[in-house]
């Protein structure tokens, strides 16, 4: 199975794909690959998630909120406001997707990100999909406060980064 894996992610299609993301998610996919064929699958791995990592530090990430995005959930009427500080990344995610999970179906849901330093590209996919999930079970979501960040990409879910703040 992993064999069959490794031919369908080393396609050239794969490639372009990742480069389109962005150039840092090119970047770490290949430290990925190259760390997984010369040493194991676990380095490889290891290798890819310091080099995001370092990636989002030199991006602006604060070292506090590598595992810990601040959250604030407001709720008045019929509407949650979600409002998301310093940075929204994959190691701190997790706790976002709890509080957004919480809020039951059928409310408007604003997530506001004016206040974060950097969106990574996991977490814009993400918010893509908790908003499709929530708008399907009858809710709304907005995602707003990007205004003063610039995506690294022409992707429509890459990385971005506040031009203010950072």
């Amino acid at each position: 199975m992993l064999i069959t894996v490794g031919i369908k992610l080393a396609h050239p299609k794969e490639f372009i794909h990742t480069f389109k993301i962005g150039k840092e998610q090119l970047a770490i996919f290949l430290v990925t690959i190259f760390f997984t064929l010369f040493e194991d699958l676990l380095i490889g791995i290891a290798a890819g998630m310091v080099l995001k990592i370092i990636i989002h530090l030199v991006n602006g990430t604060p070292v506090s909120s590598l595992f810990k995005a601040p959250t604030l959930v407001s709720f008045e009427g019929n509407n949650y406001l979600v409002e998301i500080n310093k940075a929204t990344i994959f190691t701190n995610f997790l706790g976002v997707k709890s509080k957004l999970e919480a809020i039951p179906y059928g409310f408007n849901v604003t997530i506001d990100l004016k206040k974060t330093k950097l969106v990574d590209h996991s977490v814009m996919e993400n918010l893509e999909h908790f908003k499709h999930d929530y708008e399907a079970n009858g809710g709304s979501v907005i995602i707003k406060g990007l205004e003063n960040h610039q995506p690294l990409s022409n992707h429509p879910l890459s990385s971005r980064k506040n031009k203010i703040t950072a």
